[in-house]
């Protein structure tokens, strides 16, 4: 067994030490130099020997296993103890060991360093060490370094150089020419002064330039290079570097962009404030900056008006303290809520206490304004006077509340105050009376002395009323001659005694006829307890007051009486309250209950219609036509007769406004009582009527009041001589809106 093994060592020894030969024979011939390395020569030799020689053992111990040399082959193997086989293991080991070192020291049997010095070799390691740092600190730094021989003109790039340049190692020229053609046209005869080593100065050079790669981009370089020169100060080369500052210039352009856009910010923003300012300081409201604690900053000139305070008082007060105590602290939770993004804005009216300390009523913003972080800084508030314009409201008020002749409540409001009285009565039990007065033959002031006289006569039954009430009795005037007394807390007893005691103050009541003498005159009242549960609207009260006031005028006038709750006035409670409401749901829709029929005037000379009056009809459910003495003293008693105006005049406005032109001429007579003060109209018409048809869209004049009754009577002019009928007229007709014209008859026909 142990022949095996030493033919086996023996020819891994022989095969390690051919390839050995092999490897350093290769490298001699590939580097050239089998005629100037000896010593590597020898090797080869010594390796070639040992190989032959362990190759012949290795074939003699096996030619015996083939029956050939039988003797000397057997006699080797028998020579191969065990010893030997340890030591061929061995030399097997060291050849491959050996063997395994070119892979180790890259080429080291193939070049002429196989046998060089250690300490060459470890310091050529440590130049190509070095040399990939430079270039790995190029590659990071975006720099090159480059050399220029002044003597053969060979220019030398680094790889890092080639790298800006954009160029591949092959794509390099070696010349100044052709590197110069790389640089920006417009830089490159400054470049090629500035890098110029025989100019005169110092032998530092520096140049900032722009070149354009292969690929068309445009990168910019800072260059700095240094002359070199020999000991007789000949320039023998120049060696540079350049930095690829692309990045650095861009983000310099960036910051001169940055700062010029930051002046030119400034710039807006110092012309904003001069703008805001100027606006601040002019504007014709009042305006303040506040701090976020209530502080007024700044004040303009027109809130200092306002509240009569010098700028200096102002600032030194808070919005608090300028705030009239009852609004104060609304604003300052305002304040509080805007802070913490709770509202955006604060507008109210507002007052505030000026520096008399009298009290002006203001409009009010406050908005909150914010810094670029969105955090709160201050307050901005607008201040607009609003005194003269509360002023007038409060008169347009009192105008819609208040009748403009007496200055007392006018129906509307007391029909309010009157509903307000019942829901009291109602919840809490309480008593209260309501009076209707009506004056007596008050038709004959106005028709002997005229308007002006019933005028007055009218104030001073006013102020007579005003001057015998309580405080918390309510008076109004309901129209004409017409006033209705609310008493709260009032038995039967009291509301009669009141009454009395009214009347006779207005007896007593004596009115100057302008040298003609004077005139005096009644009243007689009606009254109704409002603690009967039969009341449930004001209508309801003012109907059973006004049969009260009926019956004390039919039963000798000048005097009170109070509506029973027994079965004498159910009938014309019912039939008042039904008309009401008949005539409400007909003047709904617009007024889609009442219908207008155009009826012609005849000039019997001429034997032509040279006019037409319109008349109003009411609709019945059944289609029927209803006569205006049912419904007009209704309305005009109840507050209705404006509306039906309102409706009558709309619809004649546009019959005359659809129509074909006509000479229209205008003339109005109407009572004091009417709110329209519309004139009458009044047009000729070339054209006959047409079929009878309700027309919709018309103008009507009114015959007057029918003879008093119950529910009728004569009480002087009406509320208005609108719309009144001409019944039993066998030749009514109607007319259409295109050939209807109106008028005002000063004889108008009656039912």
């Amino acid at each position: 067994m142990t022949w095996q093994l030493a033919a086996v060592m023996n020819a891994i020894i022989a095969l390690g030490y051919f390839a050995i030969c092999g490897t350093i024979l290769r490298g001699l011939i590939m580097t050239r130099q089998l005629r100037t390395n000896p010593l590597a020569i020898a090797t080869a030799a010594i390796f070639f020997t040992c190989a032959v020689h362990h190759g012949a053992h290795t074939v003699h111990m096996l030619l015996p296993s083939f029956g050939v040399d039988l003797e000397h082959g057997v006699a080797l193997r028998q020579a191969f103890g065990w010893q030997m086989v340890v030591w061929d293991v061995i030399g097997a080991a060291v050849a491959v060991y050996y063997l395994s070192l070119r892979r180790s020291y890259g080429t080291l049997l193939r070049t002429p360093a196989m046998f060089e010095d250690e300490v060459r070799r470890r310091t050529n390691e440590r130049v190509e060490h070095e040399r990939a740092m430079l270039t790995q600190a190029e590659e990071l730094a975006g720099a090159g370094s480059w050399e220029r021989d002044l003597r053969t003109g060979e220019l030398t790039w680094s790889q890092g150089m080639r790298r800006i340049r954009g160029r591949t190692p092959d794509a390099v020229s070696h010349d100044l020419d052709h590197a110069l053609a790389d640089v920006h046209p417009d830089d490159r005869a400054r470049v090629a002064r500035e890098l110029d080593p025989d100019r005169p100065g110092p032998d530092d050079l520096r140049s900032a330039y722009r070149i354009v790669r292969p690929d068309g981009s445009v990168r910019h370089l800072d260059t700095r290079a240094r002359v070199q020169r020999d000991r007789e100060g000949a320039a023998v080369r120049v060696v540079g570097t350049s930095v690829d500052v692309s990045e650095r210039r861009e983000i310099e352009v960036a910051r001169e962009q940055a700062e010029s856009d930051l002046r030119e910010r400034e710039q807006m923003l110092s012309e904003a404030e001069e703008r805001f300012r100027g606006a601040f300081e002019n504007a014709p409201i009042g305006m303040a900056l506040i701090g976020l604690r209530g502080r007024l900053l700044q004040v303009n000139g027109e809130l200092c008006e306002i509240t009569g305070y010098d700028r200096v008082e102002l600032e030194q007060l808070d919005i608090e303290a300028l705030s009239h105590h009852e609004d104060a602290r609304a604003t300052s939770e305002a304040l509080v809520r805007m802070t913490l993004r709770q509202q955006e804005r604060h507008s109210v009216e507002h007052r505030l206490v000026r520096a008399d300390r009298s009290t002006v009523w203001v409009q009010l913003l406050i908005t909150l304004l914010r810094d670029r972080d969105d955090q709160p800084v201050r307050f901005i508030a607008q201040v607009q006077d609003i005194s003269a314009r509360r002023k007038f409201e409060q008169q347009l008020r009192d105008m819609a509340n208040h009748d403009p002749l007496t200055g007392l409540l006018n129906r509307r409001s007391f029909e309010r105050a009157l509903e307000q009285q019942l829901a009291h009565a109602r919840r809490y039990k309480t008593g209260g009376a309501l009076l209707f007065i009506d004056l007596d033959d008050f038709k004959y002031v106005n028709d002997s002395l005229g308007h002006a006289a019933g005028d007055k006569l009218i104030t001073l039954v006013a102020g007579a009323l005003t001057d015998e009430l309580r405080e918390t009795d309510v008076l109004a005037r309901l129209g004409g001659d017409e006033f209705a007394v609310l008493l709260p807390h009032t038995d039967a007893v009291s509301a009669s005694l009141v009454a009395d005691k009214l009347l006779r103050r207005v007896a007593e009541l004596e009115v100057s006829m302008n040298g003609h003498g004077s005139a005096r005159l009644t009243a007689s009242s009606g009254s109704a307890m409002l603690d009967e549960q039969q009341f449930t609207t004001a209508d309801d009260a003012l109907v059973a007051a006004d049969l009260a006031m009926y019956d004390a005028k039919e039963t000798g006038k000048n005097r009170s009486l109070s509506y029973r709750t027994d079965e004498h006035y159910e009938p014309q409670i019912r039939a008042r309250m039904t008309w009401i409401d008949r005539i409400k749901v007909a003047l709904a829709d617009d007024g889609a209950g009442f219908v207008l029929h155009a009826q012609p005037i005849l000039d019997i000379q001429r034997g032509e219609v040279v006019r037409h009056e319109l008349l109003v009809r009411m609709l019945a459910d059944d289609g029927e036509l209803i006569m205006p003495a049912m419904f007009l003293y209704i309305a005009e008693r109840f507050d209705l007769i404006q509306e039906l105006d309102r409706l009558v005049i709309t619809r004649a406005a546009h019959a005359l406004g659809n129509g074909s032109p006509q000479a229209i001429s205008w003339s109005r007579s109407t009572s004091p009582e009417s709110r329209w003060r519309i004139p009458s109209c009044r047009a000729s018409s070339s054209g006959p009527c047409a079929t009878p048809a309700p027309i919709h869209d018309a103008c009507a004049s009114r015959s007057p009041r029918p003879p008093p009754s119950r529910t009728s009577r004569s009480r002087g002019p009406s509320a208005s001589t609108w719309a009144r009928s001409a019944a039993s007229l066998p030749s009514t007709t109607s007319a259409p809106a295109s050939a209807a014209s109106t008028t005002s008859s000063t004889s108008p026909s009656t039912t």
